[in-house]
C-alpha cells in the first residue's frame, strides 16, 4: 500500500459520500470503509499523525492540496469549513469505532447540525480538531436566500406541451444509441444487483433450510461470486457459512478463476479477523485449480500471521500433490516463489524434494533461505547440507540452524574438520557459534572427548585461533550438561594455562 496522504483523503472523501448516499448499514459503506482505515492505520504506523488543513473548498496536507471541490452540495471541505472546523488530525491508535463514529457525524449530518460540536461532544480520543468560533471568522460564502413564488406548474406543462404539439397520450421512446441505451441498462442493473442483493440471499439461505435443493445452491453461488467481486465482505460471510454445510456439491466452480480470487484482496488485508477467517473457510473448499490464484493474491498480504494461515490453507486443498505449487516455482516474482517454497515445505511430502534441489543455486539469497527452511520441514538433512558451502553467510547460518534441529550424524566429522581450518577463523562470532552448536547436536559417543582434545591441545593452531577454538569447545561442554562434560569443565578451570582457565570458568558461569 503506498502511503501517501493523498490516498488516504480519497478514501476519506469516498467513505464520506458512500455514508451520505447509503448510511452505514449498507454493505457499500463497508466496501469503502475498509479500505479508509487500512489506509490510515498503515500510514499512521510510520508517521504517528497525519493532519489536514480544511480551507473553504479545499483539504491541504502541509503545503499541497489534496482535495479540492467548489460544489457546496458535494464539497465535504465546505460542509467541515462552514461550521468552523479548520484542521483534523488521525493520531496513532486510531480504532475502528473512533473513524466510523467521525464518518457518521461528517457524513449523515444534516443542515441544521452543527459538525463542529458532535466532533467535540464525541469520545475520539484519537482524533484532534482545530474549530473557530463563528464571529471569529465569518464566512466568504453565504446562501443567498431563496425568493418563493406561487407556480402553477400544471398550466406551464399544458403549454409546453400545446407549444410542442405533443400527444399526452402516446408513449415517449427516447432517442438513445444502442451504446447509451446498453451503458444505462448495465448501470441500472449495477443498482438493482446492489438494493435486491440482501434480500435474494436471505430467500436463498432461508429456502435451503426446507429444501437441499441444487437450483439454489447454484444461485448462492453466483450470488457469492458476485458479492467477491463487489467486494461485499458481509454477505459474501453470510454465503460462506451457509455453504460450507454443502461440500459435497460443486458449488466451488462458480469462483475458481482468477478475477474472483483476485477480487479478494480486500478479505485478505481487513481489519476484521472474523471476515478474514470466513476467507480461510472458503478457501477450504476451493481445489487445487486455484492454488496459482491464490499464490498470486499471497503477494498482496501484509500480516505474517495471516500469511502463515493462507500458507497452511493451500497446502491441505493440495492434498498431497506438489505440482499445482511447483507451477510457481519458475515465476520471476520473489514473493510469490517463496510462498510457493513455503507451502511445499509445509506439506511435508518427499516428492517435493526434487523441485526444491532446482532451486539450490538461485541467484536470490533469501529463496536459498527459505528453501533450507522447506527441507527442515520435510525432513531431509542430506539436501540441507549442500548449503553449507553457500556463498551467502545467512544461508550457511540457516543451514546449521536447520542440521541443529533435524539431526543428522553424518555431518559430524565434517563440522569437526571445518573447525581445524583457517577458513573458520574468518567466519563471524555469530556462524562460529552456530558451528559449534550443530556440532554437539550431531556429536556420538566420541563427541565429549573430542570437545576436551580442543581444549586442551597445545599446538596446531595460532594463539588467536587457539582461544576461540578453546572457549568454543568450552561452550559446548556447557551446553551438553553431562557429569563428564562438567568435570573437564571444572579441571579446565583449574589448569595453569590462562586462556583454558578463562574459557572454562565463563562456561561454568552459564549452565
Amino acid at each position: 500500500m503506498a502511503k501517501n496522504p493523498l490516498y488516504i483523503v480519497f478514501a476519506l472523501t469516498r467513505a464520506v459520500k458512500v455514508c451520505h448516499i447509503y448510511g452505514i448499514e449498507h454493505p457499500a459503506f463497508n466496501t469503502a470503509f475498509v479500505p479508509l482505515y487500512e489506509e490510515l492505520t498503515d500510514y499512521l504506523n510510520d508517521s504517528d499523525t497525519v493532519s489536514f488543513d480544511i480551507e473553504e473548498w479545499s483539504m491541504l496536507h502541509g503545503d499541497d492540496v489534496v482535495y479540492h471541490d467548489e460544489d457546496k452540495e458535494t464539497s465535504i471541505a465546505f460542509k467541515l469549513f462552514r461550521d468552523g472546523v479548520r484542521r483534523i488530525t488521525f493520531s496513532q491508535g486510531l480504532t475502528s469505532d473512533e473513524l466510523l463514529l467521525f464518518l457518521k457525524i461528517v457524513g449523515l449530518a444534516t443542515r441544521e447540525e452543527d459538525i463542529a460540536l458532535n466532533l467535540l461532544e464525541s469520545d475520539l480520543s484519537n482524533m484532534d480538531f482545530y474549530i473557530v468560533e463563528e464571529e471569529d471568522e465569518p464566512l466568504s460564502y453565504k446562501i443567498p436566500e431563496a425568493r418563493k413564488e406561487d407556480v402553477d406548474y400544471e398550466s406551464k406543462i399544458n403549454a409546453i406541451i400545446a407549444r410542442e404539439n405533443l400527444d399526452p397520450h402516446v408513449a415517449l421512446t427516447p432517442d438513445l444509441t444502442p451504446d447509451e441505451l446498453t451503458s444505462l441498462e448495465q448501470e441500472l442493473s449495477t443498482d438493482g444487483i446492489e438494493l435486491v442483493l440482501p434480500q435474494a440471499i436471505t430467500i436463498l439461505v432461508e429456502t435451503l433450510k426446507t429444501e437441499k435443493s441444487r437450483e439454489v445452491i447454484d444461485g448462492l453461488a453466483e450470488l457469492l461470486r458476485t458479492c467477491i467481486e463487489k467486494k461485499d465482505l458481509h454477505n459474501v460471510r453470510r454465503i460462506v457459512q451457509t455453504l460450507q454445510g454443502y461440500p459435497e456439491l460443486n458449488w466451488v466452480e462458480k469462483i475458481e478463476n482468477e478475477t474472483t480470487i483476485r477480487s479478494c484482496r480486500d478479505f485478505v488485508n481487513t481489519p476484521d479477523d472474523e471476515v478474514f477467517k470466513a476467507f480461510l473457510e472458503l478457501v477450504a473448499f476451493l481445489t487445487k485449480k486455484s492454488i496459482p490464484y491464490l499464490l498470486r493474491l499471497m503477494a498482496d498480504v501484509r500480516r505474517p500471521d495471516r500469511l502463515v494461515a493462507l500458507r497452511r490453507r493451500i497446502a491441505y486443498i493440495a492434498h498431497g500433490d506438489p505440482a499445482p505449487i511447483a507451477t510457481s516455482l519458475k515465476t520471476d516474482d520473489p514473493a510469490t516463489l517463496i510462498n510457493a517454497i513455503a507451502i511445499l515445505g509445509l506439506m511435508q511430502i518427499k516428492r517435493a524434494v526434487p523441485y526444491l534441489q532446482s532451486l539450490t543455486d538461485h541467484r536470490v539469497p533469501a529463496i536459498r533461505v527459505e528453501v533450507v527452511t522447506a527441507l527442515k520441514h520435510i525432513g531431509e538433512p542430506a539436501g540441507i547440507a549442500t548449503f553449507l558451502d553457500d556463498p551467502n553467510r545467512d544461508v550457511r547460518v540457516k543451514a546449521l540452524q536447520a542440521l541443529s534441529d533435524v539431526r543428522y550424524p553424518a555431518i559430524y566429522r565434517r563440522l569437526l574438520e571445518q573447525l581445524q581450518e583457517d577458513s573458520f577463523l574468518k567466519l563471524d562470532i555469530g556462524e562460529q557459534r552456530e558451528y559449534l552448536k550443530c556440532l554437539v547436536a550431531n556429536g556420538g559417543d566420541g563427541l565429549t572427548q573430542n570437545l576436551r582434545a580442543m581444549l586442551f591441545k597445545r599446538s596446531l593452531f595460532g594463539s588467536r585461533k587457539y582461544r576461540i577454538i578453546r572457549k568454543l569447545a568450552a561452550a559446548g561442554l556447557a551446553h551438553m550438561k553431562s557429569q563428564e562434560a562438567l568435570a573437564i569443565l571444572r579441571q579446565g578451570a583449574r589448569h595453569k594455562n590462562r586462556d583454558i582457565r578463562s574459557a572454562c570458568e565463563m562456561a561454568l558461569e552459564r549452565t
